[in-house]
């Protein structure tokens, strides 16, 4: 696995919590992933193990306001602006 592809190791980790069987190999084989996945291969890859997932848009400050779990994708990389 990539080291560098956050989202696939995020999804194991869900996955795992949730005892969802989940196959690194196989999604990234499924989904064409290359080197690390995109936000629709994310979501494509979540929804085919069985998860209920949606992709919408909030600000930083409203996170702490939404239901747990959830998989936070940052598109200007992991600055903290709080």
């Amino acid at each position: 696995m990539d080291t560098q592809d956050l989202a696939l190791s995020s999804l194991a980790i869900f996955s795992q919590l949730h005892s969802v069987p989940f196959n690194i190999e196989q999604i990234k084989h499924k989904f064409a992933i290359q080197q690390v996945m995109t936000k629709t291969q994310l979501l494509l890859a979540a929804k085919d193990i069985g998860f209920k997932v949606k992709a919408s848009k909030k600000e930083k400050s409203r996170l702490a306001l939404l239901h747990l779990p959830i998989l936070v994708w940052c598109d200007d990389g992991v600055k903290d602006q709080t």
